[in-house]
């Protein structure tokens, strides 16, 4: 009976470790949750390596903001963590509807670009959270509107 048992847990279990632990790598480097499934790559600074206020920040606008986290699933794909030095909107005109204080957004992309931080408090991750929610309804308009 207990080889029986034995058999069962080495039957299940080793398709369901296999499943976490690609899981948990696919968490090191994006963000991605299965309900609802959402599924955004995350590149942080090289230098400082923070990524986890990134994914803190996703966090409390899914369970705070749940129509922002919608948003953000459908109209952005990757969020990365480095100075806006694609467009300057003094030469592009048009463009600085698409800057923010911390961050941009490149029209005609689903990248949204966000400055980078030192620390991981509480305040950066709300600041985070409010940064990456204002720079995807400037994707959202992009996407929907500007068609």
């Amino acid at each position: 009976m207990f080889k029986k048992i034995k058999d069962k847990v080495i039957f299940y279990g080793f398709p369901v470790l296999v499943i976490f632990s690609v899981y948990f790598f696919i968490n090191t480097f994006s963000y991605l949750s299965i309900y609802p499934f959402c599924s955004l790559k995350i590149q942080g600074n090289i230098l400082l390596k923070n990524e986890d206020s990134i994914r803190e920040a996703i966090y409390i606008i899914k369970k705070d903001y749940p129509k922002s986290y919608s948003d953000l699933c459908e109209f952005v794909d990757a969020i990365k963590e480095q100075k806006c030095t694609i467009r300057d909107y003094h030469l592009f005109p048009k463009t600085k509807d698409y800057l923010s204080e911390d961050g941009c957004y490149v029209k005609g992309s689903k990248t949204i670009y966000i400055s980078p931080e030192k620390s991981a408090s509480k305040e950066i991750i709300q600041k985070r959270a409010k940064q990456i929610m204002k720079l995807t309804a400037f994707s959202k308009n992009f996407w929907t509107k500007e068609k």
